[in-house]
Protein backbone atom coordinates (compact mmCIF):
# COMPACT_ATOMS: atom_id res chain seq x y z
CA UNK A 1 0.00 0.00 0.00
CA UNK A 2 2.49 2.71 1.28
CA UNK A 3 4.11 1.44 -2.11
CA UNK A 4 1.36 2.32 -4.26
CA UNK A 5 0.81 5.42 -2.68
CA UNK A 6 4.31 6.97 -3.58
CA UNK A 7 3.79 5.64 -7.28
CA UNK A 8 0.53 7.78 -7.25
CA UNK A 9 1.93 10.89 -5.66
CA UNK A 10 4.71 10.77 -8.13
CA UNK A 11 2.30 10.48 -11.16
CA UNK A 12 0.26 13.34 -9.85
CA UNK A 13 2.98 15.53 -9.32
CA UNK A 14 4.20 14.77 -12.85
CA UNK A 15 0.80 15.16 -13.80
CA UNK A 16 0.76 18.70 -11.98
CA UNK A 17 4.01 19.69 -13.71
CA UNK A 18 2.53 19.32 -16.89
CA UNK A 19 -0.70 21.04 -16.54
CA UNK A 20 0.23 24.17 -14.50
CA UNK A 21 3.82 24.43 -15.96
CA UNK A 22 6.78 26.36 -14.31
CA UNK A 23 8.29 29.56 -14.50
CA UNK A 24 11.15 29.01 -16.10
CA UNK A 25 12.01 29.73 -19.75
CA UNK A 26 12.37 27.68 -23.25
CA UNK A 27 15.51 27.01 -24.91
CA UNK A 28 14.50 29.65 -27.50
CA UNK A 29 13.77 32.27 -24.94
CA UNK A 30 17.28 31.36 -23.23
CA UNK A 31 18.72 32.21 -26.59
CA UNK A 32 16.79 35.58 -27.21
CA UNK A 33 17.85 36.59 -23.29
CA UNK A 34 21.28 35.97 -24.96
CA UNK A 35 20.93 38.08 -27.76
CA UNK A 36 19.15 41.25 -26.01
CA UNK A 37 22.17 41.28 -23.53
CA UNK A 38 24.57 41.51 -26.07
CA UNK A 39 23.05 43.67 -28.31
CA UNK A 40 22.44 45.76 -25.34
CA UNK A 41 26.17 46.36 -24.00
CA UNK A 42 26.73 48.18 -27.41
CA UNK A 43 24.02 50.39 -26.52
CA UNK A 44 25.21 50.74 -22.79
CA UNK A 45 28.26 51.40 -23.98
CA UNK A 46 27.57 54.19 -26.34
CA UNK A 47 25.09 55.50 -23.68
CA UNK A 48 28.02 56.11 -21.09
CA UNK A 49 30.16 57.66 -23.81
CA UNK A 50 27.65 60.25 -25.19
CA UNK A 51 26.14 61.31 -21.60
CA UNK A 52 29.07 60.55 -18.92
CA UNK A 53 31.50 60.42 -21.14
CA UNK A 54 33.25 57.90 -19.73
CA UNK A 55 32.32 54.47 -17.66
CA UNK A 56 32.06 50.67 -18.15
CA UNK A 57 29.62 48.66 -18.32
CA UNK A 58 29.61 45.85 -15.37
CA UNK A 59 27.34 43.20 -15.83
CA UNK A 60 23.81 42.55 -18.18
CA UNK A 61 20.48 40.90 -17.43
CA UNK A 62 17.79 40.62 -19.63
CA UNK A 63 14.54 41.21 -17.94
CA UNK A 64 11.95 38.28 -18.56
CA UNK A 65 8.48 38.31 -17.97
CA UNK A 66 4.97 36.12 -17.69
CA UNK A 67 2.67 37.26 -20.60
CA UNK A 68 -0.53 37.77 -19.36
CA UNK A 69 -2.27 35.20 -21.86
CA UNK A 70 0.60 32.59 -20.68
CA UNK A 71 -1.60 29.96 -19.40
CA UNK A 72 1.56 27.72 -18.33
CA UNK A 73 3.17 30.36 -16.84
CA UNK A 74 6.36 30.30 -18.57
CA UNK A 75 8.33 33.33 -18.81
CA UNK A 76 9.77 35.18 -22.29
CA UNK A 77 12.17 37.34 -22.88
CA UNK A 78 11.56 41.09 -22.82
CA UNK A 79 13.00 43.70 -25.48
CA UNK A 80 14.53 45.39 -21.45
CA UNK A 81 17.98 44.84 -19.83
CA UNK A 82 19.18 46.13 -16.80
CA UNK A 83 23.10 46.88 -17.38
CA UNK A 84 25.32 47.32 -13.97
CA UNK A 85 27.64 50.19 -14.83
CA UNK A 86 30.33 52.19 -13.27
CA UNK A 87 30.79 55.70 -13.63
CA UNK A 88 33.75 58.18 -11.42
CA UNK A 89 33.09 55.17 -9.07
CA UNK A 90 29.61 55.54 -8.75
CA UNK A 91 27.67 52.44 -9.33
CA UNK A 92 24.09 52.44 -10.77
CA UNK A 93 22.23 50.51 -13.48
CA UNK A 94 20.85 51.70 -16.76
CA UNK A 95 17.66 50.41 -18.50
CA UNK A 96 18.38 49.63 -22.09
CA UNK A 97 15.30 48.90 -24.18
CA UNK A 98 17.11 46.62 -27.32
CA UNK A 99 14.43 47.38 -29.81
CA UNK A 100 14.23 51.40 -29.33
CA UNK A 101 17.68 51.86 -28.00
CA UNK A 102 16.33 54.05 -25.34
CA UNK A 103 17.91 54.18 -21.88
CA UNK A 104 16.54 55.34 -18.57
CA UNK A 105 19.34 55.13 -15.65
CA UNK A 106 19.31 56.14 -11.47
CA UNK A 107 22.86 57.85 -11.52
CA UNK A 108 20.51 61.09 -10.72
CA UNK A 109 17.56 59.62 -8.79
CA UNK A 110 18.36 60.27 -4.82
CA UNK A 111 18.89 64.38 -6.12
CA UNK A 112 15.60 64.52 -8.01
CA UNK A 113 13.53 62.65 -5.51
CA UNK A 114 15.00 64.98 -3.10
CA UNK A 115 13.83 67.84 -4.80
CA UNK A 116 10.36 66.71 -5.27
CA UNK A 117 10.30 65.86 -1.52
CA UNK A 118 11.02 69.41 -0.47
CA UNK A 119 8.64 70.61 -2.95
CA UNK A 120 5.92 68.57 -1.32
CA UNK A 121 6.79 69.35 2.03
CA UNK A 122 6.52 72.93 1.87
CA UNK A 123 2.88 71.99 0.58
CA UNK A 124 2.79 72.20 4.99
CA UNK A 125 4.29 75.70 5.94
CA UNK A 126 6.05 75.96 9.40
CA UNK A 127 6.23 72.05 10.14
CA UNK A 128 9.34 69.83 9.82
CA UNK A 129 8.36 66.59 8.71
CA UNK A 130 10.45 63.53 10.12
CA UNK A 131 10.85 61.50 7.43
CA UNK A 132 9.68 61.99 3.34
CA UNK A 133 9.49 59.13 1.33
CA UNK A 134 9.36 59.70 -3.07
CA UNK A 135 8.64 56.90 -5.87
CA UNK A 136 8.80 58.09 -9.26
CA UNK A 137 8.28 55.46 -12.30
CA UNK A 138 8.72 56.27 -15.86
CA UNK A 139 5.38 55.67 -17.92
CA UNK A 140 7.13 53.78 -20.67
CA UNK A 141 7.90 50.73 -18.55
CA UNK A 142 5.21 48.35 -19.06
CA UNK A 143 3.62 46.84 -15.98
CA UNK A 144 3.80 43.57 -17.31
CA UNK A 145 7.87 43.38 -16.88
CA UNK A 146 6.74 44.74 -13.61
CA UNK A 147 7.94 48.21 -13.35
CA UNK A 148 7.56 48.63 -9.83
CA UNK A 149 10.52 46.95 -9.65
CA UNK A 150 12.13 49.64 -12.09
CA UNK A 151 11.63 52.67 -9.45
CA UNK A 152 13.64 55.83 -10.08
CA UNK A 153 15.13 55.30 -13.15
CA UNK A 154 14.78 58.51 -15.51
CA UNK A 155 15.69 59.99 -19.01
CA UNK A 156 18.93 61.36 -19.03
CA UNK A 157 17.78 64.40 -19.76
CA UNK A 158 15.00 64.96 -16.90
CA UNK A 159 17.87 66.39 -14.04
CA UNK A 160 14.99 68.61 -11.97
CA UNK A 161 11.23 68.04 -10.12
CA UNK A 162 10.43 70.47 -12.67
CA UNK A 163 11.46 68.14 -15.16
CA UNK A 164 9.61 64.94 -14.06
CA UNK A 165 6.47 66.64 -13.56
CA UNK A 166 6.69 68.60 -17.07
CA UNK A 167 7.48 65.82 -19.28
CA UNK A 168 4.66 63.83 -19.51
CA UNK A 169 6.79 60.96 -18.86
CA UNK A 170 6.19 60.09 -15.25
CA UNK A 171 3.87 58.64 -12.55
CA UNK A 172 5.30 60.05 -8.54
CA UNK A 173 4.19 58.82 -4.55
CA UNK A 174 5.16 61.04 -2.25
CA UNK A 175 4.71 60.44 1.52
CA UNK A 176 5.79 62.99 4.10
CA UNK A 177 5.46 61.95 8.11
CA UNK A 178 5.14 64.16 10.91
CA UNK A 179 4.90 63.16 14.96
CA UNK A 180 2.11 65.07 16.97
CA UNK A 181 2.38 67.65 14.81
CA UNK A 182 -0.03 70.53 15.92
CA UNK A 183 -0.78 71.90 12.32
CA UNK A 184 -4.01 72.45 10.43
CA UNK A 185 -3.71 68.51 8.05
CA UNK A 186 -7.44 69.15 6.92
CA UNK A 187 -6.37 72.72 5.41
CA UNK A 188 -3.11 71.44 3.05
CA UNK A 189 -2.78 73.10 0.20
CA UNK A 190 -0.94 71.11 -2.77
CA UNK A 191 -1.62 73.10 -5.68
CA UNK A 192 1.20 74.77 -6.10
CA UNK A 193 2.94 71.47 -6.08
CA UNK A 194 2.90 71.24 -9.78
CA UNK A 195 4.10 73.94 -12.37
CA UNK A 196 1.77 75.45 -14.44
CA UNK A 197 2.71 73.21 -17.79
CA UNK A 198 2.74 70.08 -15.60
CA UNK A 199 2.24 67.01 -17.90
CA UNK A 200 2.16 63.19 -15.74
CA UNK A 201 0.39 60.23 -15.53
CA UNK A 202 -0.56 60.59 -12.04
CA UNK A 203 1.41 62.05 -8.89
CA UNK A 204 -0.40 61.23 -5.30
CA UNK A 205 0.35 63.20 -1.81
CA UNK A 206 -0.22 61.26 1.54
CA UNK A 207 0.54 63.03 5.02
CA UNK A 208 0.88 61.30 7.92
CA UNK A 209 0.39 62.72 11.75
CA UNK A 210 1.67 59.96 13.70
CA UNK A 211 0.61 59.99 17.09
CA UNK A 212 4.29 60.05 18.81
CA UNK A 213 7.61 58.80 17.95
CA UNK A 214 7.23 54.85 18.60
CA UNK A 215 4.10 54.53 16.22
CA UNK A 216 5.37 56.17 13.87
CA UNK A 217 8.79 54.12 14.00
CA UNK A 218 6.52 50.66 14.34
CA UNK A 219 6.22 51.44 10.19
CA UNK A 220 2.90 51.33 8.22
CA UNK A 221 0.04 53.68 8.03
CA UNK A 222 -3.02 52.21 9.42
CA UNK A 223 -5.06 54.35 11.96
CA UNK A 224 -3.39 53.26 15.02
CA UNK A 225 -0.30 54.92 13.94
CA UNK A 226 -1.87 57.91 13.08
CA UNK A 227 -3.60 61.20 14.48
CA UNK A 228 -4.90 62.47 10.80
CA UNK A 229 -3.95 61.09 7.05
CA UNK A 230 -3.94 63.56 3.93
CA UNK A 231 -3.89 62.44 0.57
CA UNK A 232 -4.10 64.49 -2.65
CA UNK A 233 -4.08 63.01 -5.83
CA UNK A 234 -3.83 64.29 -9.23
CA UNK A 235 -4.56 62.50 -12.83
CA UNK A 236 -3.48 62.44 -16.13
CA UNK A 237 -2.96 66.93 -16.85
CA UNK A 238 -5.33 68.20 -14.81
CA UNK A 239 -3.93 70.34 -12.08
CA UNK A 240 -6.66 69.94 -9.70
CA UNK A 241 -6.55 68.19 -6.84
CA UNK A 242 -8.34 65.44 -5.48
CA UNK A 243 -7.96 65.85 -1.97
CA UNK A 244 -9.05 63.59 0.81
CA UNK A 245 -8.96 64.02 4.77
CA UNK A 246 -8.81 61.82 7.85
CA UNK A 247 -8.85 62.39 11.82
CA UNK A 248 -8.20 59.55 13.86
CA UNK A 249 -9.53 58.71 17.46
CA UNK A 250 -9.04 55.73 19.46
CA UNK A 251 -9.66 54.03 22.57
CA UNK A 252 -8.21 51.96 25.00
CA UNK A 253 -10.18 49.14 26.75
CA UNK A 254 -8.38 46.55 28.88
CA UNK A 255 -5.90 45.18 26.10
CA UNK A 256 -7.84 46.31 23.40
CA UNK A 257 -7.25 49.74 21.54
CA UNK A 258 -10.57 50.81 19.03
CA UNK A 259 -9.10 53.23 16.31
CA UNK A 260 -11.82 54.74 13.74
CA UNK A 261 -11.87 57.33 11.26
CA UNK A 262 -13.98 60.23 13.30
CA UNK A 263 -14.57 62.62 10.39
CA UNK A 264 -16.56 59.64 9.38
CA UNK A 265 -18.15 57.33 12.30
CA UNK A 266 -19.76 58.46 15.43
CA UNK A 267 -18.61 55.60 17.77
CA UNK A 268 -18.40 55.09 21.71
CA UNK A 269 -17.07 52.24 23.58
CA UNK A 270 -17.28 50.88 26.99
CA UNK A 271 -17.98 47.75 29.26
CA UNK A 272 -20.71 45.82 28.03
CA UNK A 273 -23.47 44.87 30.47
CA UNK A 274 -23.50 41.48 29.67
CA UNK A 275 -20.86 39.07 30.22
CA UNK A 276 -19.72 37.19 27.08
CA UNK A 277 -21.27 33.81 25.90
CA UNK A 278 -20.23 31.31 27.79
CA UNK A 279 -19.08 29.08 24.44
CA UNK A 280 -19.07 29.82 21.00
CA UNK A 281 -19.22 27.56 17.69
CA UNK A 282 -18.92 29.41 14.21
CA UNK A 283 -19.60 27.32 10.88
CA UNK A 284 -16.00 28.94 9.43
CA UNK A 285 -14.32 27.07 12.49
CA UNK A 286 -16.15 23.61 12.17
CA UNK A 287 -12.91 22.29 14.65
CA UNK A 288 -12.80 24.43 17.57
CA UNK A 289 -15.23 25.54 20.32
CA UNK A 290 -14.69 28.98 21.55
CA UNK A 291 -14.83 29.83 24.98
CA UNK A 292 -14.07 33.47 27.02
CA UNK A 293 -11.02 34.26 28.54
CA UNK A 294 -12.70 36.69 31.33
CA UNK A 295 -15.74 37.88 31.97
CA UNK A 296 -16.04 41.50 30.48
CA UNK A 297 -16.58 42.53 27.01
CA UNK A 298 -16.75 45.39 25.26
CA UNK A 299 -19.82 47.53 23.73
CA UNK A 300 -19.56 49.40 20.96
CA UNK A 301 -22.09 51.75 19.28
CA UNK A 302 -21.89 53.26 16.09
CA UNK A 303 -22.97 55.50 13.58
CA UNK A 304 -22.08 56.39 9.82
CA UNK A 305 -22.09 60.02 9.77
CA UNK A 306 -22.18 60.09 5.60
CA UNK A 307 -24.49 57.60 4.78
CA UNK A 308 -23.41 58.10 1.36
CA UNK A 309 -20.91 56.04 1.98
CA UNK A 310 -22.27 52.70 2.39
CA UNK A 311 -19.34 51.24 4.79
CA UNK A 312 -17.60 51.85 8.03
CA UNK A 313 -13.98 50.80 9.14
CA UNK A 314 -13.22 49.89 12.24
CA UNK A 315 -9.47 49.05 12.94
CA UNK A 316 -8.59 46.71 16.54
CA UNK A 317 -5.59 46.68 17.92
CA UNK A 318 -4.68 43.89 20.58
CA UNK A 319 -1.97 43.66 22.87
CA UNK A 320 0.61 41.23 22.57
CA UNK A 321 -0.42 39.28 25.35
CA UNK A 322 -3.22 38.25 23.27
CA UNK A 323 -1.62 36.87 20.46
CA UNK A 324 -3.07 33.69 19.44
CA UNK A 325 -6.72 33.85 20.68
CA UNK A 326 -9.37 34.99 19.08
CA UNK A 327 -11.59 38.35 19.33
CA UNK A 328 -15.28 37.76 18.70
CA UNK A 329 -17.39 40.30 17.43
CA UNK A 330 -21.21 39.71 18.33
CA UNK A 331 -23.47 41.71 16.19
CA UNK A 332 -27.45 41.01 16.57
CA UNK A 333 -28.17 42.68 13.65
CA UNK A 334 -26.30 39.91 11.21
CA UNK A 335 -28.97 36.94 11.97
CA UNK A 336 -27.13 34.40 9.98
CA UNK A 337 -24.01 34.66 11.12
CA UNK A 338 -24.08 37.01 14.33
CA UNK A 339 -20.22 35.92 15.61
CA UNK A 340 -17.78 37.15 13.20
CA UNK A 341 -14.28 35.63 14.45
CA UNK A 342 -10.85 37.91 14.32
CA UNK A 343 -7.43 35.57 14.60
CA UNK A 344 -5.11 37.50 16.61
CA UNK A 345 -2.40 36.88 14.67
CA UNK A 346 -0.44 39.65 13.05
CA UNK A 347 1.96 41.11 14.94
CA UNK A 348 3.16 44.90 14.49
CA UNK A 349 5.62 45.98 16.67
CA UNK A 350 4.36 43.74 19.75
CA UNK A 351 0.32 44.82 18.51
CA UNK A 352 -2.07 42.02 16.87
CA UNK A 353 -4.11 44.18 14.49
CA UNK A 354 -7.06 43.25 13.13
CA UNK A 355 -9.37 45.49 10.87
CA UNK A 356 -13.06 45.32 10.25
CA UNK A 357 -15.74 46.53 8.13
CA UNK A 358 -19.50 46.58 8.39
CA UNK A 359 -22.00 47.12 6.03
CA UNK A 360 -25.16 48.90 8.48
CA UNK A 361 -25.38 52.33 8.74
CA UNK A 362 -25.52 52.43 12.60
CA UNK A 363 -25.57 49.52 14.97
CA UNK A 364 -24.08 48.12 18.14
CA UNK A 365 -22.17 45.06 19.02
CA UNK A 366 -19.69 43.55 21.47
CA UNK A 367 -16.08 42.39 21.45
CA UNK A 368 -14.88 39.52 23.95
CA UNK A 369 -11.27 37.37 23.93
CA UNK A 370 -11.85 34.21 22.94
CA UNK A 371 -9.92 30.76 23.30
CA UNK A 372 -10.48 28.33 20.29
CA UNK A 373 -10.22 24.85 22.17
CA UNK A 374 -10.33 21.79 19.83
CA UNK A 375 -14.41 20.60 19.44
CA UNK A 376 -15.45 16.96 21.06
CA UNK A 377 -16.35 16.01 17.46
CA UNK A 378 -12.26 16.06 16.95
CA UNK A 379 -10.99 14.82 19.42
CA UNK A 380 -13.13 11.66 18.90
CA UNK A 381 -12.20 11.18 15.57
CA UNK A 382 -8.67 11.41 16.58
CA UNK A 383 -8.86 9.11 19.24
CA UNK A 384 -10.37 6.91 16.45
CA UNK A 385 -7.63 7.17 14.30
CA UNK A 386 -5.01 6.18 16.88
CA UNK A 387 -6.99 2.90 18.05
Amino acid sequence: MKKRFILTSLAFILTASTLFGCSCMSNEQNKIAKENESVSKTIAEEYLKSNYENGTVNSLSCITYTPKESALGSRKASNYVRASATVNDKNFYILVNTDSKQCLDNYNSDDVKEMIKQRAAAALPNSTPADITAEIFANIVPDDINGNDYEGYLSITDKTADDILTSGNYSVNVTCSYIDDTADFSAIDTSSFLPQNAKFGSVTLTYLNYKDEARFRSGGNASYTLNDSFTSSFDGSSGQPQNEYKAYTSISVDDVEIAWDSTKLDLTVGKADDTPEPEIKNEDYPNLVFKPKSDNAIEINYKLLDKAEGVGDIDFYFDGTLYGSYGILNDSQNILNPNTVMEINETRSGVNFVPFTFAHDEGSFTLAIYTGEESNTLSELVSGFQK
